[in-house]
């Protein structure tokens, strides 16, 4: 997350603007109303909330250029080979006993 910039305006983060300095500064130079989302009905903010959405869920799959964290994730995220767990005995023993007893898969 991008410290720089103000929080997304959208309902969940309404009570919570004015505590981030950078938001509430935002908020202050483009005169936003304290109480915005509260004010609309569920069902209009459900409207707005569907038309975001369906405006990002459009992906263009003919594109030529695929994103290259799709293509190269290795590029982007690189392994922590010490965050692997290990099958020691303690381990086996456990999900063994839970899957005799319990049923657990």
């Amino acid at each position: 997350m991008d410290n720089t910039k103000p929080l997304p305006d959208i309902p969940e983060y309404e009570g919570y603007r004015h505590l981030d300095s950078i938001t509430a500064e935002f908020d202050k130079q483009n005169n936003r109303p304290e109480v915005y989302w509260r004010d609309m009905s569920f069902a209009q903010q459900t409207e707005i909330y569907d038309e975001l959405y369906a405006e990002a869920y459009k992906i263009d799959w003919y594109s030529d250029e695929p994103q290259p964290e799709i293509t190269k994730p290795w590029q982007r995220w690189t392994p922590e080979p010490e965050r692997k767990q290990t099958l020691n005995w303690k381990y086996k023993a456990k999900r063994l006993f839970m899957q005799l007893t319990c049923g657990i898969p």
